[in-house]
């Protein structure tokens, strides 16, 4: 027979761990995606040393989901993106393609990251959007300084909302586009880039993008 002085303790241990599974399961939170919508002028497969690329979003801060019938309020929010600016036909594939570019921030502000991973040092943009009450946006220029192949390819971003409760959301920007009506993926076809190029993660180990097949990446030439 089980001791009866032990029974305090069991039931106590029980009521503990019953208290803690419950914490867990509601602090998972919930995943909320949205999907950015970019536009990119002026269009073109060739620019020139000088030219001004505008890249810019712009949009409410009652934001649609893409994963369920609904809208979150980001008024409150700070909304970042990473971008990618890749040098095409270098081996290994290269993210230095930021030292290509001098960078205008007209709104918001695009910054530039170094991670370090297994490979080589590589370059991660950061956008941080510029949000009031009522929209949220960023606007940057890229102006060319040096030929070459490139590729411009939107990452992932997130929305920070102060959330004082114990399972706060987990808000993300996820598979993100170009509205433009060509991304020049015959440039991808011509380097033989037929699936994804190794990208590093948020912990610098690295991982593989897709950009032959996302519409969130957009190849273009400097002559």
């Amino acid at each position: 027979m089980f001791p009866k002085a032990l029974f305090p303790i069991l039931i106590s241990s029980l009521l503990l761990l019953t208290n803690f599974q419950c914490q867990e399961d509601y602090c998972e939170g919930q995943r909320n995606e949205a999907s950015l919508q970019v536009s990119l002028s002026p269009e073109k497969i060739d620019y020139v040393i000088g030219d001004t690329i505008l890249i810019g979003s712009k949009f409410g801060t009652s934001l649609p989901l893409t994963n369920r019938n609904q809208s979150i309020d980001i008024q409150n929010g700070m909304c970042y993106l990473g971008i990618f600016i890749m040098k095409l036909g270098l081996a290994p594939d290269s993210l230095r393609g930021y030292s290509d570019f001098d960078i205008i921030n007209y709104s918001g502000n695009l910054s530039q990251d170094i991670i370090q991973d297994s490979v080589e040092k590589r370059y991660e943009g950061y956008i941080n959007f510029n949000c009031t009450t009522d929209t949220c946006e960023f606007q940057f220029g890229l102006v060319p300084k040096v030929k070459g192949k490139y590729c411009l390819s939107l990452y992932i971003g997130g929305v920070e909302i102060q959330d004082t409760s114990l399972c706060p959301d987990h808000n993300v920007f996820h598979e993100n586009v170009f509205t433009v009506s060509s991304l020049n993926r015959e440039i991808l076809e011509e380097l033989h880039i037929h699936s994804g190029i190794r990208l590093p993660n948020m912990y610098g180990t690295g991982g593989w993008w897709e950009i032959a097949e996302k519409d969130g990446s957009f190849a273009f030439r400097v002559k």
